[in-house]
This record gives structure tokens, sequence and C-alpha cells, in this order.
């Protein structure tokens, strides 16, 4: 019991259309082997994508274009301003963004551990666990199509985790990520996995649905908060994005959906004209 790995695999597909890029997510992410030293990055590139991943943060994803067009994931000032950070039981949230994994449930975060007794004791749910969202990781694999990472054992999540980034042969235009996780202790662990991918806030993501029967929206709606609104057409739903009446600042909401086999896509702008 105490070496239960598990994983998840989610595929992305880009395209170029006249309205913007696509992204369409059926499984991992990943690509060729280049080294941005100055960065401390890992780039992988073929001739519809570009993608850097830093080992030193993580692993986590820190670009993802087609060639010559804008980083669809958005990124933090972080990056630059602290590529070095701290790392232990009483570290905080550091803002790099990018695409990154977190287990869940959320709630559980700092229960199951030693390391942070006044964590433990709050059931904080925040911040993520240091050791996974920007320890240092270990370049295990490295080819023209691929790249293995594996992170620090975690004392707060009691795991060690794997990223695989790798470009499919026969497959251009796509990035397939798979991310696990390997029990460190001897007692079990069970825990999610989480693709956390942060993109600016006018993107616009489908989800691949059959009907609105498979849609669900739930609403935190307050005085500063107003509902979500979204449309399913063709086989996809997506979210609106209409700004809300001024006397409503934001909109704080869930949705969740019973996704069909092709996954999610995503829509950005094309700015490169």
């Amino acid at each position: 019991m105490g070496t239960m790995p598990e994983r998840r695999i989610m595929p992305l597909r880009a395209w170029l259309s006249s309205c913007g890029m696509l992204l369409a997510s059926c499984l991992p992410i990943a690509f060729a082997g280049d080294r941005d030293a100055g960065a401390s990055r890992l780039r992988l590139a073929d001739a519809g994508l570009v993608v850097e991943v830093s080992p030193r943060l993580g692993g986590r994803m820190l670009h993802l274009a087609l060639p010559a067009a804008p980083n669809l994931l958005k990124v933090g000032d972080a990056v630059a301003a602290q590529p070095d950070p701290r790392v232990d039981a009483e570290a905080g949230d550091i803002g790099y963004l990018g695409h990154q994994v977190w287990l869940g449930p959320q709630s559980h975060w700092w229960v199951h551990q030693q390391a942070n007794p006044a964590r433990r004791d709050a059931q904080a749910p925040w911040p993520p666990d240091p050791w996974l969202s920007y320890a240092a990781t270990e370049v295990v694999g490295q080819a023209a199509d691929r790249i293995e990472l594996r992170g620090p054992p975690s004392p707060v999540s009691g795991v060690r985790m794997t990223y695989d980034y790798a470009l499919p042969a026969g497959k251009p235009g796509t990035l397939e990520t798979r991310a696990s996780m390997r029990n460190i202790r001897t007692t079990p662990v069970s825990c999610d996995i989480w693709f956390n991918s942060r993109v600016p806030a006018d993107t616009r993501v489908y989800v691949s649905v059959a009907s609105d029967a498979d849609v669900r929206l739930r609403h935190d709606v307050d005085a500063g908060f107003d509902r979500l609104s979204g449309t399913t057409e063709g086989g996809f739903f997506t979210l609106d994005l209409e700004a809300p009446p001024p006397a409503s600042r934001g909109v704080a909401a869930r949705s969740s959906s019973r996704r069909a086999p092709d996954g999610w896509r995503v829509s950005a702008p094309d700015k490169r004209s």
C-alpha cells in the first residue's frame, strides 16, 4: 500500500485559425530539447508548437504557443524576481503561475503531515505544498521529443511527483503531458491529480459536451459577484465573457461538465499581425 503510483494524462492539440489559436486537449503535454540556461528552462519545439518548462520551479510549464505567437499561459513576475525560492514547511505561495500540478482535495493539503503543526491543526487550505509547487526537479530523461522530470520527496503531501512532456510522433502540433505520484510513506495516501493551467482572463475555453444536460454551473452570488452564464453549441460548452453589470465587480462560480472524449479547447486572440 505504501508505494501505489497514480497517473493522470492530458493531451493538447494546437491549430491556428483566422479567429486565433486553438488548443484541443485530450491527454498530456511536452517538447524537443534545447536548454535556456539563463532562464533555467528546457525548451521543446517543433513546426507547430513551442514549449518551455522550468525544472528549477517545480517542473512547471512557463510557455506554450504556436511558433512566433504570444504565450498562451499567464506567467507571473515572480519567475524573474524569485528564480531560486526557499523551500520549507513555513514557505508561502509564490505567484509563478503557468501550468503546474496540484493534488486534491485542497482541504487536505496540510492535514496529513508533521512538518508544520500549525497548518495541520488549522486544516489550512492554503498555500499549496512548497515541495510540489517550486522545489527543484531532476531531469531524468531528455530527448528531441520528450522531457521527464522527477520532483523531490515531499514531507507535506507524502508523495514524489514525476512529470513527462512529450511530442507524439505523427501528430504535429500536439503536446502531451503526464503526471504520476508515488507514495513515500508507509501508510496509504489517496489524492487527486489536478492540472492547473493559468491563462489570461479573456481566454475562452471550450469543453466538449453532448448536451446542456451535461453542464452544471454553481453560482456564488453576493453583493460583489454576479452569476455565470454559458452557451452550448456545436457540441461545445463555453462560458460567456460579457462584462458583469456595474453593481457586480466580479464573478465567483464553478462549472463542471460531463466531457466528451475529445477533451477541451482554448481560444486566444492571434496577436502576431
